[in-house]
């Protein structure tokens, strides 16, 4: 796997993400394959299974016109349902003066064969190398674009459990372990990618601050901390605040995500210091996207996250 810096600029740090999963409906797609990166500094082999991207790749950074080359290999697991596979690579990218961005998904199919089947010609790839400057396929449109959700009843509620989501992957980037209290600004970048065949109809976008409450007197951080989006049309950054208080709210975008299409926003987020620290805060921040999907004849709605967890500290 191959990231290339196609601008003139250095790029301070750059996430490359992967994700190779079968394109069948099982319950867990990417656990029907294994895959392992190579750390080129130990020469070990990690896997992908229960390791976040920042834990896996690390980051790097990638001068002008440079290029970073990743070491991979992959499996397939002894009981994979046989069927159609993909793997699903990107990067992200941040640099010290808050700037930040994503490359266009590049695409690679293959073909989970029975096993004792003999291999076939190499899997074509999809155009579009991931790039510095690749523009997104969705960026943040104007709010009279959204698409309102109708009040229908969930997937997983329809199903009694038994639907499957494996329609919107999602992917963050540049959310810290841990972030200080007070005024300084966090941006990050979440998208979310179509990754089934499938048009995801009436898509709604919402964007998130807050943190679990496990047990009774505890409070949530969400009303200590600002959330904004950054508008492409207008070219400002647009506070989220819901009526009760919480940070977070509908972010606009496209109605519609088609197969393989994706949509990019630009997050950032800051925790006032006013917020208590008598208790320990299991923070997040992210994006969700919902849709309408069908199961059984039925309308429901199901969603994607494209999120990542952090602790407040004192500055």
């Amino acid at each position: 796997m191959t990231l290339t810096n196609t601008t003139g600029k250095a790029l301070g740090e750059v996430q490359p993400f992967l994700l190779v999963s079968s394109a069948e409906d099982v319950d867990r797609p990417y656990w029907e394959l294994e895959t392992e990166y190579r750390d080129a500094k130990t020469g070990r082999w990690k896997t992908f299974h229960d390791a976040a991207p920042e834990d896996l790749f690390g980051f790097f950074a990638v001068g002008p016109r440079s290029a970073v080359t990743l070491q991979l290999r992959t499996r397939v697991v002894k009981d994979a349902k046989p069927g159609a596979g993909y793997a699903l690579a990107a990067g992200d990218y941040r640099n010290r003066d808050g700037s930040c961005g994503s490359t266009k998904e590049a695409w690679y199919d293959f073909t989970v064969l029975p096993r004792g089947a003999k291999p076939t010609q190499p899997a074509t790839t999809e155009p579009g190398e991931p790039g510095g400057t690749a523009e997104p396929s969705h960026s943040a449109a104007p709010a009279s674009q959204a698409a309102p959700a109708a009040e229908i009843p969930t997937c997983y509620d329809v199903s009694n459990g038994q639907y499957r989501n494996n329609a919107l992957v999602g992917r963050s980037f540049g959310i810290p372990k841990s972030i200080p209290l007070g005024t300084q600004w966090t941006t990050y970048t979440a998208t979310l990618t179509n990754a089934s065949v499938k048009e995801l109809k009436s898509l709604e976008l919402r964007a998130k601050l807050g943190s679990y409450v496990y047990n009774e007197g505890e409070r949530d951080l969400s009303p200590y901390g600002d959330l904004q989006y950054w508008d492409a049309s207008q070219r400002a950054w647009k506070t989220l605040r819901q009526a009760d208080g919480n940070a977070g709210g509908s972010v606009p975008g496209p109605k519609t995500l088609k197969p393989r299409e994706s949509v990019h926003v630009q997050l950032r987020f800051r925790v006032s210091k006013d917020l208590p620290l008598d208790q320990t805060y299991d923070a997040f921040t992210g994006l969700t996207g919902t849709f309408v999907d069908r199961y059984r004849d039925t309308d429901c709605t199901s969603h994607g996250d494209a999120d990542g967890g952090f602790y407040p500290r004192k500055g």
